[in-house]
């Protein structure tokens, strides 16, 4: 169980000054997101996650896309779709990290929602995610502090 305290206001709209509570369950190769009251959620660690659905990591090493990061962002170029690859030898931060997971998930742009991208790895666990608005042209993002 994953409890977050969220306060402030943003222009995404999240569930403000409250605890949201998910359900993270690690089985074989995938973390399992789930919101928890079975009500839907949305915080800046997850995006917006629907009551009933589910968010799904693969935590082996994907091999599709090589990506590097541009600034704050994986260099993908844009789509209303959904991608995934990985990362080799990057920075965030701080830190350095060998290899990390990439999912891009930017369909809901396509009916002008946001887009959401989740950079991560079972070693290093998530290490910085994303949310981004075509229509006011600005980001938010957590990242993992050491």
């Amino acid at each position: 169980m994953l409890n977050i305290r969220q306060n402030g206001s943003d222009p995404f709209h999240w569930v403000q000054d409250t605890l949201v509570e998910y359900t993270l369950t690690l089985s074989g190769d995938f973390l399992t997101i789930t919101p928890g009251n079975n009500r839907d959620l949305s915080s800046l660690l997850f995006g917006w996650i629907a009551a009933g659905s589910s968010i799904r990591l693969p935590m082996a090493e994907l091999a599709d896309e090589r990506t590097t990061l541009r600034d704050w962002r994986v260099s993908f170029p844009y789509c209303e779709c959904y991608r995934q690859g990985y990362l080799e030898d990057a920075s965030i931060l701080n830190s350095h990290f060998d290899r990390l997971n990439v999912i891009m998930d930017d369909q809901a742009m396509a009916f002008d929602g946001p887009g959401y991208t989740r950079i991560f790895s079972r070693e290093a666990g998530l290490v910085r995610t994303y949310t981004v608005s075509w229509w006011t042209q600005s980001a938010q993002g957590w990242d993992w502090l050491e």
